[in-house]
């Protein structure tokens, strides 16, 4: 099955930890000691979940804290698991700036999350996931306000089709962004009640994710934020908790395909049709040709349009890789060196690569070994995804085997990358389109090598993988193969080429 991580069942929730907060509710000089509201969380129209969110001030303090609870339960590709995410803000009340923010997210066995301390000008982030640590400053510009208190786009943008750039603390990666915000109309909403609301889209320049928000005008509340994979949060009444269900939410990570191909491990090329949501990193048309892969169509906020045509090389050219020129590892440092996910230093992962690679012949013979180590021991879960979660654990999703191959390799000299896009697969007498990643290994003069330790493609990978970079969350929307062909792949030789297969 596609090997999707969780982090693209997240992706709703990164925006409703960084841009959101930005955008909530204003409160009179005097607001009420507790308050608690909720709002019901859905993924493609169903209801998976809800969020809480209470906010107490005390009058002996300067200070205020928010609290929000997000929990769902899903099930996706079969395996059954809850995600639950905490966050906690204390604001200063004389300046509605906060002080400091925690959060802590779970997802089945996945924990993560993050912590931010504001102290003189600079804010100290530190993650849970990897101990990243880094220091930002925070000039007044910059919005890092209680979420619940500031209206700025109804005041800053009064009337529809204005728009306004602002900078803003992102909590989940500790780093600056910039957010395009634009007023698209103003209409009357029912929920838990009738509101008159403006209507905001929300573009994240740095990480280019999308959504539109709902403002009522009345009280400065959010009351609808709705995502671009087609997650929603809308505010309800406390028997949310009561009606949400677990729900099978596979269709916010694939896209269902006409064609069936059960030998999709030996598709040589394929010419598609898709339309693909991205976010997490700038794609343009350019980026997405590169040898192997041609791509026609458009590229616009986040949005693929196009064909594709996908005929990855052979792996046969690689049986004589010892006569390939040296690394040169000056030119490739940044793919020796650990990354957040990427554990390369850890103790237990450069020992496993060092055991594995033992008496290796050359680079390639080391990076099969390790690739293929990954491929045999690693039980796919659909949640997870650093190299050190995964080795501990022994299961992780697509991620989770892709970073550690490419942890393997660097702790043993062999430059590796991440790269994301898509795969297709059969399911179900048709097939699928999912969020998929992989690991890039570079060998001397041959330069970069694709392997799928998820799919056991070591040896070769098949054309069924549309590349679209490295660190892309990709939610395909609609996709259509109107030309494949199969071949036997073996990484002694290319054989056994089948007739072409045109779809209309």
């Amino acid at each position: 099955m596609l090997a999707v991580k969780a982090k693209i069942v997240l992706l709703a929730l990164s925006l409703c930890g960084t841009t959101v907060w930005l955008l909530l509710h204003s409160y009179s000089s005097a607001p009420p000691a507790s308050e608690t509201f909720y709002y019901a969380y859905s993924m493609k129209g169903k209801l998976v979940g809800y969020m809480r969110v209470t906010i107490t001030s005390q009058a002996t303090s300067r200070a205020r804290t928010i609290e929000s609870t997000l929990t769902a339960k899903v099930r996706l590709l079969g395996f059954d698991y809850d995600i639950h995410k905490t966050e906690t803000y204390h604001v200063d009340s004389a300046t509605d700036r906060i002080i400091d923010y925690d959060n802590r997210t779970t997802a089945g066995p996945a924990v993560g999350g993050a912590s931010v301390t504001v102290h003189d000008g600079a804010a100290r982030y530190v993650s849970k996931s990897d101990g990243r640590q880094q220091t930002v400053n925070l000039p007044s510009d910059v919005l890092f306000h209680d979420p619940f208190c500031r209206p700025f786009f109804a005041r800053d943008l009064p009337r529809d089709a204005q728009a306004k750039t602002y900078r803003f603390l992102d909590v989940q990666d500790g780093m600056l962004h910039a957010l395009r915000v634009t007023r698209t109309a103003t209409r009357q909403i029912d929920l838990a009640g009738r509101h008159l609301c403006a209507v905001f889209e929300l573009f994240d320049q740095t990480k280019f994710e999308k959504a539109v928000i709902w403002i009522d005008l009345g009280s400065s509340r959010w009351v609808k934020l709705a995502m671009a994979d087609g997650s929603e949060l809308v505010l309800a009444d406390a028997g949310v908790v009561d009606r949400a269900e677990r729900a099978i939410v596979d269709n916010m990570i694939l896209t269902e395909v006409r064609t069936s191909i059960p030998r999709y491990r030996e598709i040589a090329s394929m010419r598609i049709r898709a339309r693909i949501r991205v976010a997490g990193e700038e794609v343009t048309a350019e980026s997405l040709n590169v040898d192997g892969q041609r791509f026609q169509g458009t590229v616009r906020e986040g949005l693929i349009e196009g064909m594709f045509d996908v005929h990855w090389p052979e792996h046969a050219r690689f049986t004589a890789i010892q006569d390939a020129p040296r690394i040169d590892h000056g030119s490739l440092d940044k793919y020796l060196r650990p990354e957040p996910g990427v554990e390369s230093e850890d103790p237990e992962i450069t020992k496993l690569a060092r055991d594995l690679t033992k008496g290796m012949t050359d680079p390639w013979d080391g990076a099969r070994r390790l690739g293929n180590w990954v491929s045999r021991e690693i039980r796919y879960f659909p949640a997870g995804g650093s190299a050190r979660q995964t080795l501990s654990s022994r299961q992780g999703p697509c991620q989770g085997y892709a970073s550690l191959v490419v942890a393997l390799c660097r702790s043993v000299g062999i430059p590796a990358r991440l790269v994301s896009g898509c795969m297709y697969m059969p399911r179900d007498g048709h097939g699928v389109l999912g969020g998929h990643l992989w690991t890039e290994i570079h060998i001397g003069g041959a330069g970069w090598i694709a392997v799928d330790a998820n799919h056991a493609e070591i040896h070769g990978l098949d054309s069924g993988h549309i590349r679209l970079g490295h660190a892309v969350v990709a939610a395909p929307q609609e996709a259509e193969i109107l030309e494949y062909t199969l071949q036997v792949r073996s990484h002694k030789s290319a054989a056994g080429r089948s007739a072409g297969t045109r779809m209309n």
